[in-house]
């Protein structure tokens, strides 16, 4: 995915979508929130088209998840993201019994 593309172009987010961004680093947030005719939370109360998890532990997958899964409208989907498997980091998405696999790049869940 291109890291030069605009944010709306890489997570899929159009004119009007309800967007819950969940976990955001600042940065990341103030773009999202900078964008024109999207409405944008930053909790998962009601129900969304596009749904960020930005997770760093097993907590947050086990707590987010679920959750959600019963925000998203009917042709909503969620983007988890990851730690960057290539910078190193420690915690308990990565390491462990049971540690999921490092991911690096998006991706897409459809709902």
């Amino acid at each position: 995915m291109n890291s030069q593309a605009p944010i709306t172009n890489k997570f899929e987010i159009r004119h009007g979508s309800s967007v819950s961004v969940c976990n955001a680093p600042d940065e990341i947030l103030t773009r999202i929130k900078l964008i024109p005719e999207i409405f944008v939370e930053t909790h998962l109360d009601g129900l969304f088209d596009v749904v960020i998890l930005f997770l760093t532990s097993r907590e947050h997958v086990e707590g987010y998840f679920p959750r959600a899964a019963k925000s998203l409208r009917q042709k909503g989907f969620i983007w988890t993201l990851f730690p960057n498997a290539t910078k190193p980091m420690t915690n308990s998405i990565t390491t462990g019994v049971g540690a999921l696999p490092p991911v690096s790049s998006l991706s897409k869940l459809n709902a």
